[in-house]
């Protein structure tokens, strides 16, 4: 009960500030343990961070702001393969991403887009003729330079 109080306490002193710094921190946690050590004040900003109640923003500056995960939405191209690479290969670990989800961050837009299939090394090339046999098309092994200027681009 006394930590809930005290992280309750800690949102309110802080809630609406931009950030707070480590001193900020360590005065607001002195008013409720006046013998407070440093290793057991070190341990509480470790377990605000385990919680994710606070987050640093520098070395020693917290801040309560929520920083959400980034979560792109998947075409239906790239659940195909996925879900493909899942039936034929089931303990392979895969992930399939198309350019798109980049785009978001681009100033130039780009016409084409490509999805890619990242497998374990040794899967490389059973994972393609695995594409190639269940019609996937336009499927290429890890292409180069010049391969992509001649097949893929254009």
């Amino acid at each position: 009960m006394a930590k809930n109080f005290i992280i309750e306490q800690l949102k309110q002193a802080f809630t609406g500030k931009e950030y707070f710094s480590r001193d900020a921190l360590y005065n607001f946690y002195l008013q409720f343990e006046p013998d407070l050590k440093e290793t057991t004040f070190r341990w509480r900003i470790h377990d605000l961070k385990e919680k994710n109640l606070i987050r640093s923003i520098s070395r020693n500056e917290f801040s309560f702001a929520h920083k959400p995960s980034y979560k792109p939405q998947l075409e239906e191209e790239e659940r195909k393969i996925f879900t493909l690479i899942e039936k034929g290969f089931k303990s392979l670990k895969q992930a399939v991403w198309s350019t798109r989800i980049i785009s978001e961050f681009m100033l130039h837009q780009p016409s084409r887009f490509f999805t890619l299939l990242e497998v374990e090394k040794d899967a490389i090339e059973s994972a393609f003729y695995f594409l190639k046999d269940n019609n996937i098309k336009n499927v290429f092994l890890q292409p180069e330079g010049k391969e992509i200027e001649r097949y893929i681009v254009n």
